[in-house]
């Protein structure tokens, strides 16, 4: 068990939180962060559970989804975009998006 903000918590759920902490939404690497939430997910008797490190489990888990449908839609938009004929009027309403997503959710 390792220290985290004076409390006690695995030092898997500390990378997982640190990761969460570090990376930004578009570029999480989702299958890696689902290996960490695998490795921190609680099994025992709920009642036994530290409050604590229950909520920062939940925090990885948010994330986790959230990156997932974020970079979906990113994917999806990205796919229409390109298969998009020259002129459609849909294409600025896509790239706009993308933009949002990418000043959002993106360190670049």
């Amino acid at each position: 068990m390792q220290s985290y903000n004076n409390i006690c918590v695995s030092s898997d759920l500390k990378q997982a939180i640190d990761y969460v902490n570090r990376i930004p939404i578009l570029e999480v690497d989702v299958d890696e962060l689902q290996a960490m939430y695998e490795r921190v997910e609680y099994n025992g008797d709920p009642s036994e559970e530290c409050p604590v490190c229950a909520c920062l489990r939940g925090d990885v888990e948010v994330y986790l989804t959230t990156a997932m449908d974020i970079q979906e839609e990113f994917e999806t938009l990205t796919e229409e975009l390109e298969f998009l004929p020259a002129e459609d009027p849909r294409d600025a309403g896509i790239v706009t998006r993308l933009l949002e997503l990418e000043q959002r959710y993106s360190k670049k």
